[in-house]
């Protein structure tokens, strides 16, 4: 953004943009719990405590720093386009921080700093998933490396950087076919391998937002016999509360 946009922005006016985008797609986000929770940990800013309303389990999202203004711009609520656009992707964005995230923090970890400097991707040590299936004909566990290294180094997207970088091993692949590493490819064999990590690795994150079995059977109990319901005021927004209270595991937690 800084090097080909025409606005003069400095490193924390994107961290800025960022924190307030993500939040308004952490608060718009329909699925896994854990993903939301995560990305809802990385852009609190530094000091600022995340504390849960036990009475619901939206308006943490609306409460501390998540409540000042400068994260809740007003043209962003006057702009309707705009809101359908981060609504309709929010859930896609999410997830794709997570599994950045998990690249970073669990995969490359220590190895940052070599790989940013140009390293050799046969010097850097990195634990990678193992794939039974090739992504295509000539590939094997060292593409498997050179391309999460790649993905850390230049990005998700830019897959011609990663094909022609001489540090990693697809440049003096000559038996890849050209339709190999297409930007699709990367993206489904990025997600396999991260999904494979993830469930290899045990994240704090995640453990602490697992249910017990009763949870489950409550949950689907309450489920099927009353469904869910949509809060009156808002038909895009599950009204946990109503939910709750035909739990019988969440009445005891209160009692």
């Amino acid at each position: 953004m800084k090097k080909n946009g025409d606005l003069e922005v400095s490193e924390m006016d994107i961290a800025h943009m960022a924190r307030t985008l993500l939040l308004h797609c952490v608060r718009e986000y329909r699925g896994d719990e854990r993903i939301r929770q995560t990305v809802w940990q990385l852009i609190a800013p530094q000091g600022a405590k995340n504390t849960r309303d036990p009475k619901s389990s939206q308006s943490v999202y609306h409460q501390g720093w998540a409540a000042l203004p400068e994260f809740n711009p007003p043209n962003f609520v006057l702009d309707a386009s705009f809101q359908r656009h981060v609504h309709r992707h929010a859930n896609k964005l999410l997830v794709k921080i997570d599994q950045l995230r998990h690249l970073q923090k669990s995969i490359i970890g220590s190895k940052a700093a070599e790989i940013e400097a140009g390293t050799h991707w046969s010097s850097i040590d990195i634990a990678v998933p193992t794939l039974v299936e090739p992504m295509c004909d000539g590939w094997d566990a060292d593409c498997d490396k050179c391309l999460l290294i790649g993905i850390y180094k230049h990005g998700l997207d830019n897959v011609e950087n990663i094909r022609a970088d001489e540090a990693l091993c697809f440049s003096s692949k000559t038996n890849l076919p050209e339709t190999c590493l297409g930007t699709a490819e990367v993206a489904s064999r990025f997600r396999r391998l991260i999904a494979v990590s993830q469930r290899n690795i045990t994240d704090p994150v995640y453990e602490k937002l697992r249910w017990s079995r009763r949870e489950e059977q409550e949950y689907m109990r309450v489920l099927r016999s009353f469904g869910m319901k949509d809060k009156r005021n808002d038909p895009t927004m599950i009204d946990w509360d109503a939910f709750r209270a035909f739990s019988t595991v969440a009445g005891e937690e209160e009692r």
